[in-house]
């Protein structure tokens, strides 16, 4: 039985919005084949999972017990997104019907940079994930050390540096606008940006509250749709990889926008309370939300399976609807149980 109250419909309507975007791109439902719908779906992923384990981390710094919470940190984390990607690219290499040493690049997150990712393509943000996950504990642990109550200047600070980093290394790297995706450390600004507002979430509520306003709702939309607009359709990918600086903005000030959309959706009374109690439109957000990450990892595949029974053209609308019984089994006997492994291990 799902606890309902312990989830927040605004947050798993935004994850489910994000894996619809993905799969709208990669099964060809995409109508504007210049926009990076599936970049925007990513996006929101990043900032969601900086939020939400920026409020697990500053509250378990609140009670900081040494290494022992960044140890149950790194074990609930890891039990919850790894296991199910082992199973996922095991299954890709079965499937693959190759052997290969450089596969064992995947199992340690390091394909992005030094082997490529044509096994399993959508692997790279997961890449990106466990990274940040590795690290920002560690970084966590030094802002802890400066100020005890993990000033959010120092989190700016952290920003404005990666930032900096970031155009100086493409900048002197000529990296294309589609590799920025490779490297994790041109990516964890999206994610800390969603750690920052985390710190606003639980340290300044009366700031989260007025960000919850309709406007910056509104504004966020809106400017996510005009980057699109403007840098895809108006002036196009190669007007971007001529210039560094739109390489090093472009996601900086993408995420920004996907921000402020958070707080209102978060907050918002009509989704959390009115919404929320039409079952079957809870059950379709919420169960989607939940499912979002085995949706992720599998989808491909899945499509690959439909299409050798069903026509093209209804292949996607007839994979949609498949994913749902196959990740709700995998979620089930597989996914769930291993995730309730780290209690065995945090005792």
């Amino acid at each position: 039985m799902m606890k309902y109250k312990s989830r927040n419909l605004g947050l798993d309507l935004m994850r489910s919005i994000a894996i619809l975007l993905v799969l709208l791109t990669h099964f060809g439902f995409n109508p504007w084949d210049e926009i990076l719908l599936g970049g925007i779906g990513v996006e929101v992923f990043f900032i969601l999972s900086g939020f939400l384990i920026g409020r697990i981390l500053i509250r378990s710094f609140d009670d900081f017990n040494g290494f022992e919470t960044i140890k149950s940190f790194w074990i609930n984390r890891w039990f919850r997104t790894i296991p199910l990607y082992f199973l996922a690219l095991i299954i890709q290499i079965i499937l693959s019907n190759n052997l290969d040493w450089g596969y064992l690049y995947y199992f340690v997150f390091l394909q992005n940079n030094f082997y490529g990712i044509s096994l399993y393509p959508i692997s790279w943000s997961l890449v990106v994930e466990e990274w940040f996950y590795l690290g920002l504990p560690l970084l966590f642990l030094v802002f802890w050390r400066v100020n005890k109550k993990l000033d959010y200047r120092l989190i700016i600070l952290s920003l404005i540096l990666l930032i900096l980093f970031k155009y100086f290394f493409i900048d002197l790297r000529n990296v294309p606008f589609t590799g920025v995706n490779g490297n994790p450390l041109l990516r964890f600004d999206s994610m800390l940006m969603g750690v920052g507002l985390s710190w606003i979430n639980l340290r300044k509520q009366e700031v989260f509250a007025k960000l919850s306003h309709p406007f910056y709702f509104y504004f966020g939309v809106g400017g996510v749709i005009f980057i699109q607009y403007l840098l895809f359709i108006r002036f196009g990918l190669s007007f971007i990889n001529d210039s560094s600086f739109l390489k090093t903005i472009y996601f900086p000030v993408q995420s920004m926008c996907i921000v402020m959309v958070l707080p209102f959706l978060y907050n918002s009374e009509f989704l959390n309370t009115r919404v929320a109690r039409i079952a079957l439109i809870r059950d379709l957000i919420s169960w989607t939300s939940i499912l979002s990450y085995s949706f992720y990892l599998f989808h491909q595949n899945i499509m690959h399976l439909v299409k050798s029974f069903v026509a093209e053209d209804f292949s996607g609308v007839v994979a949609i609807f498949v994913m749902y019984p196959i990740c709700y089994g995998i979620y089930i006997m597989y996914e769930k149980p291993m995730t309730s492994l780290r209690e065995k291990f945090n005792r």
